[in-house]
């Protein structure tokens, strides 16, 4: 007989669930749930996995209320759906579809670009333009209207979309009747909008589990008490445990990825051999430090001068580099890499480059100017030059939305942050009040008009 789930402080029928939030802890949760409700053995023929994107309520419904042949319980997990999410989730899957795209996943592309349209309701009729129309193609950042045109016409190609009013109507229709007794229908979203009427009805009827790890409040990483207690709970099923040292080391070395913290605990079991306690020397030698992504981070946000996005990767770069020295001489970097830019985009590539250029336009172009001015590229003593063709169209993009007045000023603040850290009370006590002033002062010349 099954094991009776774990009880929840939530009330609804123990037989509908929803998990929702960080991907890996869906999985490890939905996984704890089928050990619970069904024995190995019945795996294989009872559990049933539904593609929440391509979702049809009325075969979902067969699948629940079809006795199994072979009996024992039964499992019906509708994976990554699309029903309980908002209009403001459009925006995340599209980008997380692009960064896909751009890592050569082009299965877990495809997957979540349906997902987007399956919140708009797209059906396969659509034309490419209504589509662009209703994603808002004219808010895309330079270069990716080109990979959604693509996406789109493999979307129409090779996937059939569903109707989302009709499906949501006929998924609360089946979310209030009565689950078999040997049925156990479980839904699993990495986005949602707990103001749609479909998941307060599931919250209603089932039960809603947010699998989500708290960050720092400042910093892009996770809280200490979770990377803790999730260091506990792996080394303890290797038989082994850390000492305080080495949860102070793998906090300091740990990032916000939940799924790189999971895989970087089982290592260090694995390393440990037979020493059942992870000491800080263990740490030391096999735990990658995930503070490199901290620093590209700082970079990457300095270019959109979004206050929101650079203090976050501020604090989080304070914190992890050796001295406040390295993050004002990463700032200064980005600046110099920036006034490269600025200069190329009047000078060398002034004859090539137009604002909001596509990203394919731009390779097209660049070929015909490295071949028409090898001097200019000849040795590459210039390491804006050096770089790759799409972090060179990033550069030059971000460039365009700063005056060449505004960088030779944010270049002397920082030179005089750096005077104040060296030689100030304030750089002693309060080095990050200095930094902070820095990125306020490169915020606030932001300017949102079009600049040429």
């Amino acid at each position: 007989m099954p094991k009776k789930p774990a009880a929840s402080k939530q009330q609804g029928n123990p037989h509908i669930y929803l998990f929702y939030g960080e991907e890996f802890l869906i999985k490890e949760r939905i996984e704890e749930l089928f050990t619970d409700i069904m024995p190995s053995e019945y795996r294989s023929a009872n559990l049933i996995v539904v593609d929440g994107a391509n979702l049809d309520p009325a075969d979902l419904a067969v699948q629940i209320f079809t006795p199994s042949l072979f009996g024992g319980p039964r499992v019906v997990h509708v994976e990554q759906t699309t029903l309980f999410a908002g209009g403001a989730d459009l925006n995340k899957l599209l980008e997380k579809s692009l960064t896909q795209y751009r890592a050569g996943d082009r299965k877990g592309c495809m997957r979540t670009f349906g997902q987007a349209l399956g919140i708009m309701g797209v059906n396969k009729n659509a034309s490419q333009a209504e589509i662009l129309d209703e994603l808002g193609a004219d808010k895309l950042n330079h270069g990716d209207d080109d990979i959604v045109k693509a996406l789109i016409g493999e979307w129409q190609a090779g996937v059939k979309a569903t109707a989302a009013a009709q499906g949501e109507a006929a998924m609360a229709a089946l979310i209030e009747r009565d689950m078999p007794e040997d049925a156990w229908l479980i839904f699993s979203a990495t986005s949602l909008d707990k103001r749609k009427r479909l998941f307060k009805l599931l919250e209603k009827h089932g039960r809603a589990v947010e699998c989500a790890a708290k960050p720092e409040r400042f910093g892009n990483k996770l809280e200490r008490a979770f990377i803790a207690e999730r260091g506990a709970k792996v080394l303890e099923r290797h038989g082994k445990r850390m000492s305080p040292s080495a949860l102070e080391e793998i906090y300091k070395r740990a990032g916000s990825g939940i799924r790189e913290l999971n895989s970087e605990l089982e290592k260090l079991a694995l390393y440990a051999g037979r020493e059942t306690t992870i000491t800080p020397e263990h740490v030391k030698a096999l735990f990658t430090d995930a503070h490199d992504a901290a620093f590209y981070e700082l970079s990457n946000s300095l270019r959109t001068r979004d206050l929101t996005k650079i203090l976050p990767a501020l604090h989080e770069n304070i914190r992890t580099a050796a001295h406040p020295l390295m993050t004002l001489g990463l700032l200064a970097s980005e600046i110099r890499k920036l006034i490269t830019a600025r200069e190329l985009l009047t000078g060398g590539f002034k004859e090539i480059w137009r604002r909001n250029m596509a990203y394919k336009e731009f390779v097209a172009a660049l070929s015909g100017l490295k071949a028409n001015n090898p001097d200019l590229f000849q040795g590459r003593k210039n390491k804006v030059l050096a770089m790759k063709d799409y972090p060179l169209y990033l550069l030059l993009t971000a460039a365009q939305g700063f005056r060449m007045t505004e960088l030779c000023g944010i270049l002397e603040n920082i030179l005089n942050a750096d005077i104040r850290l060296k030689s100030s009370k304030v750089g002693t006590k309060a080095p990050h009040a200095i930094l902070e002033r820095v990125i306020m002062d490169i915020c606030s010349v932001k300017d949102t008009a079009q600049r040429t």
